[in-house]
């Protein structure tokens, strides 16, 4: 989808609930943030939270859901969604775009890291971070600590690059790459993407930083259809707060 990310500012925080969240609850809805493109509505139905969205490019709001001009986000945060029908009342999505077509990829290195703490200081269960780069950023790195720190579960791509990933920068060697955020912390979970067979499909990187693979290619969601470990990423984020709606019960 792109390379690296990461930044930070003091703003004001707002509480995100559910449109379909019932009167009758026993827990706190699970909120989960998509950092990504934004989000263009369409007539297919998805969960947004009723507030906590915000543009943190150099179009900032907050509050209004950001518009996409890529489809990539929307795809996204279908995905999620497009799995998770029959528990709206148990979980939403709020949008946090980082990336436009507007911006430099050392803008959107700020933006990722600012992304993450706004996700984190709003209180968020799950961070979905669909993309990916090959250059670390300390701010950056700084903010998915503090996420992991509090408890925030992130999930994002082992990128699209057809290489083994290591933990460690590796200088005149074709074959493998570190990738960021997957490289900063063990706690984070990496996807890889598999094809419509099952196979890890030939772009996805590998290796045993990887901790799940699933189908990511030829993913038809939210008026797209997209292919990569961005769509993979999305499919075992959905999985993962399945898993959580069921353990609260």
């Amino acid at each position: 989808m792109k390379a690296f990310i990461a930044f930070a500012v003091a703003i004001l925080i707002v509480a995100v609930t559910p449109r379909h969240l019932a009167k009758a609850q026993n827990s706190k809805p699970i909120v989960v943030a998509v950092i990504d493109t934004g989000y263009t509505f369409n007539s297919a139905p998805i969960n947004l939270c009723d507030q906590g969205h915000a543009d943190v490019t150099t179009k900032f709001s907050f509050r209004r859901v950001p518009g996409d001009d890529n489809g990539h986000g929307t795809n996204i945060a279908h995905i999620i969604s497009d799995r998770l029908i029959g528990h709206e009342s148990k979980y939403c999505i709020v949008i946090i775009k980082y990336w436009d077509t507007e911006i430099s990829a050392e803008a959107a290195v700020k933006n990722t890291a600012k992304a993450i703490r706004l996700a984190t200081e709003m209180g968020v269960d799950f961070i979905n971070y669909s993309s990916f780069g090959s250059l670390p950023n300390e701010e950056e790195r700084l903010a998915v600590v503090e996420a992991l720190e509090k408890g925030v579960k992130i999930v994002t791509a082992a990128g699209n690059n057809s290489k083994k990933i290591v933990q460690k920068t590796v200088t005149n060697d074709t074959e493998s790459t570190n990738i960021f955020p997957a490289g900063y912390d063990p706690r984070i979970v990496v996807v890889g993407n598999l094809d419509t067979h099952g196979h890890q499909a030939p772009t996805s990187n590998y290796g045993d930083r990887v901790n799940y693979w699933e189908v990511g290619t030829n993913v038809y969601a939210g008026g797209h259809r997209m292919t990569g470990t961005s769509q993979a990423t999305a499919v075992h984020t959905a999985k993962m707060v399945l898993e959580e709606i069921n353990r609260r019960k």
